[in-house]
């Protein structure tokens, strides 16, 4: 390869390259812009349909003395059917 063939090579590669990166770096930033959207600014409440929660609570065993923690409990349905099934 002569000297001309080379610096063009290198000058290519160097461009595709920055390209490459943008493409990356864009792609990973309207990744995590719709990440943090339903993540931290609107998740969509799904509460637990009401055929369903017996069968939930069945599956826990809840007994007398145990601590119950529900994170994300939205209306708290499942800690109040809990709470009927096995009070205090």
């Amino acid at each position: 390869m002569d000297q001309y063939t080379m610096i063009v090579l290198i000058a290519f590669l160097i461009i595709l390259f920055i390209v490459v990166l943008f493409v990356f770096l864009f792609a990973g930033h309207i990744f995590w812009q719709t990440f943090r959207a339903h993540i931290y600014n609107n998740p969509p409440y799904v509460p637990v349909a009401n055929s369903i929660l017996d069968k939930i609570v069945l599956a826990l065993r809840v007994q007398s003395g145990d601590v119950l923690f529900d994170l994300g409990c939205g209306d708290g349905r499942v800690l109040a059917a809990a709470l009927k099934v096995e009070p205090g």
